[in-house]
């Protein structure tokens, strides 16, 4: 929640609120995992505390996703950039909080598959 007060050049979030978009999914799948694999200890706390803290975002961030983390160093740039050249396509938007859109998440999707190719997750 810290976070969420302020813009972050770090994670390319431009407002206050943006943190929020960050593992916004990642964190939902986590908490159905979490259930699944131990119902008997974790079957309503993931989800419980996972409202909790995003019942705290304003309303003007909940429909924003981060599907991926920004390249958090400058070999980390430079071999996106490299991958690029290549002819991987690894559209830039993906690193930025986006509204959330079917089309987006499928970028995505196609975008790790491509990446896990050559042996690495971006």
């Amino acid at each position: 929640e810290g976070s969420a007060t302020k813009p972050s050049d770090l994670f390319l979030w431009k407002n206050p609120g943006e943190a929020y978009a960050y593992r916004r999914l990642a964190y939902r799948k986590m908490s159905e995992v979490l259930a699944a694999e131990r119902p008997e200890r974790l079957s309503t706390v993931p989800n419980e505390m996972l409202h909790q803290v995003m019942a705290t975002e304003d309303v003007s961030t909940r429909h924003l996703v981060q599907v991926r983390t920004p390249p958090m160093s400058e070999a980390a740039k430079l071999a996106l950039e490299a991958l690029r050249a290549n002819g991987e396509v690894i559209p830039t938007d993906l690193f930025t909080p986006q509204p959330y859109d079917e089309t987006l998440l499928l970028l995505q999707q196609e975008s790790s598959s491509s990446s896990s190719v050559h042996g690495a997750e971006l």
